[in-house]
């Protein structure tokens, strides 16, 4: 067995631990529906089944080595992490939903290249559903910021 294969499993495995950790006191189910740790607790649950399954492989000597990412791999995570911080530093002053859209567009035109004109639907799309669902639907108050919305 390689550090390597071992070491996403066990980053997984304490992630989880950290999550429930975290959320747990928050408590389960409030009432008559789901508390705020349920998917948490659902999510680190999944995560740590899944991270048992990659050191099992690790274990057994069945996994490949993934290696190093090559240099395009790292400008991607790069992209992806600098569009992140940005999208926590610019969601309370733009407002959650453009800044949803920002993100999104950022991420399928520059990070996957894709087309722009099937990324500009995909946005709309994507930001119209997060608008009904969220803001009318679930009446929850998202992040207006200066833009009003």
């Amino acid at each position: 067995m390689r550090l390597t294969s071992a070491a996403p499993a066990v980053v997984m495995l304490a992630l989880s631990a950290t999550m429930v950790a975290n959320t747990l006191p928050m408590g389960i189910w409030s009432r008559f529906t789901a508390g705020p740790a349920f998917f948490p607790l659902v999510i680190a649950t999944v995560t740590t089944v899944l991270a048992v399954l990659l050191l099992v492989q690790a274990l057994r000597g069945d996994a490949a080595d993934a290696g190093w990412p090559d240099r395009s791999a790292l400008r991607t995570v790069g992209l992806v992490y600098g569009a992140l911080l940005a999208f926590l530093l610019l969601a309370p002053v733009l407002g959650m939903l453009p800044t949803s859209a920002a993100l999104l567009a950022f991420l399928m035109i520059v990070v996957l290249r894709q087309p722009l004109a099937g990324s500009l639907v995909a946005v709309a799309v994507t930001t119209g559903l997060v608008h009904i669902i969220f803001i009318r639907w679930l009446a929850i108050p998202l992040p207006r910021g200066v833009l009003g919305f």
